[in-house]
């Protein structure tokens, strides 16, 4: 029996995934006897035609042990560790675009807001903006512009943050959100 392909357009969808369930779904898939090692970094990676050596720090401990592997996959984020030691320094491979983001799950629903309603504020050069889930808190996305990236991991998250949103008071809704970071 033959299968045909309609034409039928597609209106896609934004779908808000939260990245600890993309996570969860991830490992449940895994079959039993794959190893998860938590708590280790990455110090060398060596490929040949054969798979991969990787020596892996334990970050608790310090020892260090290499492994053999048929694949090594990088998913570490922006400066990516798995990135820099099989192709270089991230600075060869990124591209600032002056801005900062800054997203985590709120401890409970903003005074005000229901479980359903979500808040946008926007403002020249920054914004925030709340999400609201079906099933979770609400999740929070602070964005800024910023002439030196560098600089903003000199300090805290919520440092950083009060600073380009400040002087306090910031309003109720921002008051919330900066004490939920």
């Amino acid at each position: 029996k033959s299968v045909g392909i309609f034409d039928i357009p597609l209106k896609p969808k934004p779908m808000l995934q939260l990245r600890g369930d993309v996570e969860e779904a991830l490992f449940n898939a895994l079959p039993a006897d794959v190893e998860v090692r938590c708590q280790t970094t990455p110090t060398a990676i060596a490929q040949d035609a054969d798979g991969v050596d990787v020596t892996l720090r334990n970050t608790v401990s310090g020892a260090e042990t290499t492994g053999r592997f048929d694949l090594v996959v990088g998913a570490d984020g922006l400066r990516s560790t798995v990135r820099a030691l099989v192709f270089g320094p991230h600075e060869r491979y990124l591209h600032r675009l002056g801005r900062i983001v800054a997203a985590f799950q709120l401890p409970r629903v903003p005074t005000g807001l229901g479980p359903s309603d979500g808040a946008m504020q926007f403002e020249i050069d920054r914004s925030l903006i709340v999400y609201p889930f079906a099933d979770h808190l609400p999740t929070a996305l602070f964005s800024y512009a910023s002439d030196d990236i560098d600089d903003e991991f000199t300090e805290s998250p919520v440092e950083r943050i009060r600073a380009v949103y400040g002087p306090a008071p910031y309003g109720r809704l921002l008051d919330e959100v900066i004490d939920g970071l």
